[in-house]
């Protein structure tokens, strides 16, 4: 009879019969469409954040976030829309950067570097969800 901690362990090298669950995510296949979606992700939380924003501004909330404020009524919703795109491309250009030194350094499948998206999208859905929240309260 095999302990927990037997079967929990990864498996020795060379031991082709225990493949892990997670190996399916080492192919070229699962990380383009896992990298996908992670940007996909990202600018459906960015629209989110924008559009929800936009729409409790006109329902007569008020902008919290001081940058946000600076934005919309510095500059308008243009400017705020632009911020989102600099954001992305500091993304975008973070996540090519860390492929390039994968590649360089690191042998075998770069696998992290897709998902950075995934790490920026929650705090902007997580933005767009407390809009949500607060147009139910100033609406209702």
């Amino acid at each position: 009879m095999t302990s927990v901690s037997d079967r929990l362990s990864r498996p020795r090298a060379g031991d082709e019969s225990a493949q892990s669950v997670l190996d399916v995510f080492e192919t070229p296949a699962a990380r383009s469409v896992l990298g996908t979606l992670a940007w996909a992700l990202l600018v459906l939380a960015a629209f989110a954040d924008v559009f929800t924003t936009v729409y409790g501004l006109g329902m007569g909330a008020r902008e919290t976030n001081p940058v946000g404020r600076y934005l919309f009524f510095g500059h308008g919703i243009g400017a705020a829309a632009a911020f989102k795109l600099i954001v992305i491309g500091v993304v975008a250009a973070g996540s090519v950067g860390v492929y390039a030194l994968e590649r360089r350094y690191v042998t075998g499948p770069p696998v992290w570097w897709l998902y950075y998206p995934a790490l920026v999208a929650p705090i902007w859905m997580g933005a767009a969800a407390w809009n949500a929240m607060q147009l139910a309260g100033v609406s209702g």
